[in-house]
């Protein structure tokens, strides 16, 4: 996007120490604490990960000799002192997104273009031009800020069904280095955890998510790119107007308000399978950036590997042997 993105970006790549107790009575061990853009990644002093907590779960319980104690729940006993500033503070701003996108409460609303008092004449609207002006006006309503808001929350519901995320940071700075093939800096979000048997997924606010799954049967850099390409290509907010209805819509239009069911029914047709199109539009768009399509479309099933030709000599690489390695390693 042409635009800033949430304040939250200046603090991806945030490093500070911490001292991590895994269980009430354990000895604190001191850790690397790495931020990102959805969890905290605890890494021995070695680099080798040890654990990582969703953001949108930590929470400060208290303070002990300068330091901050964060938990992700009372009931767990695992715990975080922190001394620095910077990490405390960025954890503090990212607990306050979180809080906003909870299921409890509807995602930030931007100013509504119509007031409670015209709803009548929004229906007068519907009936006479149909339900394609309210949609797009609905769509016109979302600026990148809430977009984004919305992709977190939709991202957040997805993990509270199981989907644990994939934190190695060395193994998202190499499928940044894939996405910047496909798009300009700053590119999308991407994201990595158990989606079941979809491949990828895009929610909106340029979120991508690729299943742990397609990370580990990948054979090749350029497959994963695929998959990156596919997502890229996909317009989840048109399908989240879509899911939340007409009158989902119009309640959006008014009140600048999405239902909870609307984002659920959005995040479930975000797995949906890639369909024979998405699959050609992602190797027109692999080609068009100078990478190989071929490997992805074996593997989306687009292309009989028989029909393959023998593999060019002397072609760049996508990414080097430690750069896929890290790719391959991100779930641990």
């Amino acid at each position: 996007m042409p635009l800033p993105r949430t304040a939250l970006d200046r603090y991806l790549r945030l490093e500070a120490t911490g001292f991590w107790r895994e269980a009430p009575g354990a000895q604190p061990r001191e850790v690397i604490v790495s931020f990102g853009r959805t969890t905290l990644l605890l890494s021995d002093l070695e680099e080798r990960p040890l654990a990582h907590w969703a953001l949108a779960g930590t929470q400060a319980i208290g303070s002990r000799d300068g330091a901050t104690i964060f938990a992700t729940g009372p009931e767990t006993g695992e715990t975080l002192a922190i001394r620095d500033r910077d990490m405390i503070e960025a954890i503090a701003a990212v607990s306050r997104a979180a809080e906003r996108a909870r299921p409890r409460a509807a995602p930030p609303r931007p100013r509504p273009v119509l007031g409670p008092l015209l709803a009548l004449a929004a229906l007068v609207m519907l009936v006479l031009y149909g339900p394609g002006l309210i949609r797009d006006q609905a769509r016109r309503m979302v600026p990148p800020e809430l977009a984004e808001e919305i992709g977190e929350h939709m991202l957040i519901g997805l993990m509270e069904q199981g989907g644990e995320l994939c934190a190695a940071p060395e193994g998202h700075r190499a499928l940044g280095r894939i996405a910047e093939r496909l798009a300009p800096a700053p590119g999308p979000r991407i994201a990595v955890l158990d989606l079941g048997d979809a491949p990828a997924a895009a929610l909106p606010g340029d979120l991508l998510l690729i299943g742990r799954g397609t990370i580990a049967e990948a054979p090749s850099p350029e497959v994963i790119a695929g998959w990156i390409a596919l997502a890229a290509g996909r317009a989840p907010l048109d399908t989240l107007m879509r899911r939340a209805g007409l009158f989902g819509d119009l309640a959006f239009v008014v009140t600048g308000r999405l239902g909870e069911a609307a984002l659920g029914r959005a995040a479930a047709e975000a797995l949906r399978p890639p369909a024979p199109e998405e699959v050609a539009a992602a190797m027109r768009r692999l080609q068009d950036a100078g990478i190989d399509p071929l490997p992805f479309g074996v593997a989306a099933g687009g292309i009989d590997s028989a029909a393959l030709p023998p593999p060019g000599a002397g072609a760049e690489p996508l990414l080097d042997a430690g750069g896929w390695a890290a790719v391959k390693g991100i779930c641990g």
